[in-house]
């Protein structure tokens, strides 16, 4: 079998998972979207699941000072500790841009049509896959961020409503 074969396959019995960083300082909207055909390609190739996340400058990172260094990120702030807790956990509808082009709702709509684009093309190829994802959900057993997601929406009767 060759290796592309293997990889359409499912990578010989290994699930391959796929978390991309975005929002980062100095960021254009050019190359957020620029990783849509990556994203396709990680669906095409057989990847189980992809997260997008927004960019978190850690205390300490080279990232972080510069983002001090330029006033966006202020430590003196009684605020900063709250903020910087609040970045940790990315919720989908509530991530924060550090770029000065992406604006946040751009940021946050981009991250969830790049997991909608990825989802799409897998199911379309493998529709077996999401009869897997409502049975663990109906099981209760996620195993993909999106498995996640709708678990999260049915235990909490959003989804039934």
């Amino acid at each position: 079998m060759t290796g592309v074969n293997r990889q359409r396959n499912g990578f010989d019995g290994f699930e391959i998972f796929g978390n991309i960083v975005t929002g980062f300082p100095d960021q254009t909207k050019a190359e957020l979207f620029a990783g849509f055909p990556f994203y396709v390609r990680l669906a095409l190739i057989g990847c189980h699941d992809l997260a997008v996340f927004a960019f978190v400058p850690y205390p300490g990172s080279r990232l972080h000072d510069m983002l001090v260094e330029r006033g966006i990120l202020d430590k003196a702030s009684p605020d900063y500790d709250r903020q910087m807790a609040g970045l940790v956990y990315n919720r989908y509808t509530g991530m924060r841009s550090f770029s000065h082009a992406i604006p946040d709702v751009l940021l946050n709509v981009a991250a969830l049509a790049a997991m909608a684009l990825f989802y799409g093309v897998q199911f379309l190829l493998r529709p077996w896959r999401l009869w897997q994802l409502w049975m663990n959900v109906a099981r209760q057993r996620p195993h993909t961020m999106l498995e996640r997601a709708l678990h999260g929406l049915w235990r909490t009767n959003r989804l039934l409503k």
